[in-house]
């Protein structure tokens, strides 16, 4: 079973769906509810961020402090792997060290972290469907009623020679149609994007038509003998679309997503550095690695699960800045850094209080 597949046994798209329509009962627009809901999640989870970097903080000390004794020990037996592991179990129990608790506590929240994430990107490509299609069937149903309307209401649309002015219908159907479609920006637009259920690109904001054909038959919205006029209907309601808003949006979204995640983690090393003393070569590394990451979820997803990972970016980097500024520093606890080697170690002084 994959990771996408695991996380949707903990955390359902039904659930996903209910949480986002709260908010869009309260702001009215997907994409500010998903920024509220993002905000929401990062404050209930920051509690395990804490309880992580306190553990982390205490274990770094005590790995410090344990060093010297550490590298005896290893000097003492190179070749008896039995006798090595028994003393630095002596030694992790002198010194009440308990490695298990901090895998344990990164193991939680990295298993929350990625639940959320996977289970929410699949949720929301899953939820993105149904949403175009249950908007472009709103606009399909106004479409119908204006054809409906014009033939009810012919003489409305005579020209001068009592003709029917086919110009005349087509502008009324057109701009009963754009009419719509700006009534449910209100609810599926986000700045520049027409509709945050499909992505920050410029493909088009209208649902294709394979998929809002299987969807119109399983609904009962049309019969399989009508679906050529069905097909020309569409394309109809597509060009009349199209025709003001060619494309859903220009790749900004996705460029901020990598950017952000750039800039938020680039911070967040920094301070740590500037903290600890210590620069760790892996944080270079993962400096590109999950920008370019970002990037590829962000281009392969709607815009909505775009604006979650700018947002959980930015909360992230919000609430670890926090954090490290509120931790109290041991006035007892001295840094000392050098170089072995090519390597930077860090030591505290032996103040530290192990009760």
């Amino acid at each position: 079973m994959g990771m996408l597949e695991f996380s949707q046994l903990l955390i359902t798209k039904a659930f996903w769906a209910d949480c986002i329509d709260l908010f869009v009962k309260w702001v009215g627009n997907y994409g500010w509810a998903i920024i509220l809901l993002t905000i929401a999640l990062k404050l209930i989870l920051s509690p395990i961020d804490i309880m992580q970097k306190n553990v982390n903080k205490k274990n770094a000390k005590m790995q410090a402090i344990m060093q010297p004794e550490l590298q005896k020990v290893q000097q003492q037996y190179p070749g008896d792997r039995q006798k090595l592991n028994q003393k630095q179990m002596e030694l992790s129990k002198k010194y009440n060290f308990n490695m298990t608790g901090t895998c344990l506590t990164l193991l939680i929240s990295m298993i929350i972290t990625l639940t959320v994430f996977t289970s929410l990107f699949v949720s929301l490509n899953s939820l993105s469907t149904k949403q175009e299609n249950l908007a472009f069937n709103a606009i399909y149903q106004t479409y119908t009623q204006a054809k409906t309307y014009t033939v009810d209401n012919e003489t409305e649309f005579l020209n001068d020679n009592l003709e029917l002015d086919q110009a005349k219908v087509d502008a009324y159907i057109s701009t009963q149609v754009n009419n719509k479609f700006k009534e449910q920006s209100k609810k599926y637009s986000f700045l520049w994007v027409k509709n945050v259920w499909k992505g920050d690109t410029t493909t088009s904001p209208v649902v294709n038509y394979s998929t809002f054909e299987k969807y119109s038959l399983k609904n009962g919205i049309v019969a399989e003998e009508n679906l050529d006029a069905f097909k020309a209907d569409y394309e109809k309601i597509s060009s009349i679309i199209e025709s003001k808003y060619e494309h859903n949006g220009c790749y900004l979204l996705i460029i901020l997503a990598g950017v952000i995640t750039f800039l938020t983690q680039f911070l967040q090393i920094k301070l740590q550095e500037k903290k600890t003393g210590v620069k760790n070569p892996s944080s270079k590394t993962m400096l590109i690695i999950m920008p370019i990451f970002m990037i590829i979820f962000a281009s392969t997803s709607s815009a909505l699960f775009t604006l979650y990972i700018i947002a959980n970016s930015v909360m992230s980097a919000i609430i670890s800045t926090i954090i490290e500024l509120c931790q109290p520093k041991d006035k007892d606890d001295k840094q000392v850094v050098y170089k072995k080697g090519n390597t930077e170690v860090v030591e505290y002084s032996r103040n530290y209080n192990k009760g």
